[in-house]
């Protein structure tokens, strides 16, 4: 009997999480941090290539 009442309970914590993540301040949280993300990836790379052209002109200098 215990057993069934937790899993009700546990049901309900589904159905309150499902309706939280359709909302949508959450979905503008999700898409922010998806954002973001995509940023930061887009920023390591400039940095990448910013630092082998640096590299380069330094090696073509000095050779």
């Amino acid at each position: 009997m215990e057993l069934e009442k937790q899993e009700q309970a546990g049901k309900g914590d589904q159905t309150v999480l499902q309706i939280f993540l359709r909302s949508p301040g959450c979905q503008e949280l999700i898409t922010h941090l998806n954002k973001s993300k995509y940023q930061q990836n887009q920023d390591q790379k400039e940095n990448q290539t910013l630092a082998t052209f640096s590299i380069g002109s330094l090696y073509s200098i000095t050779h």
